[in-house]
């Protein structure tokens, strides 16, 4: 009788010690998986900031490229027409 009782214990404390390793194998994934969404959250806020950037870039390039062409046109369609 007694041999069945920790029999029986022994297998209840074998599963717990398999649940308690699988909980740290969850956590360990959760924390990486933390650490990469950080990281992956630190690029989104970089391209954010570089993309508006380039935005701003385009916006002026191309108010000085139509303001330089602009009298450019206007030469070229009065020398056609005179």
């Amino acid at each position: 009788m007694n041999e069945d009782i920790l029999r029986d214990l022994y297998e209840r404390m074998g599963r717990l010690e398999a649940k308690i390793d699988d909980i740290r194998t969850i956590r360990e994934t959760a924390d990486s998986a933390f650490r990469l969404a950080e990281k992956a959250m630190i690029k989104a806020e970089d391209n954010e900031s570089d993309i508006n950037k380039l935005s701003s870039t385009l916006k002026w390039t191309t108010g000085t490229i139509l303001t330089a062409l602009i009298p450019l046109v206007l030469f070229v369609l009065g020398k056609i027409f005179n």
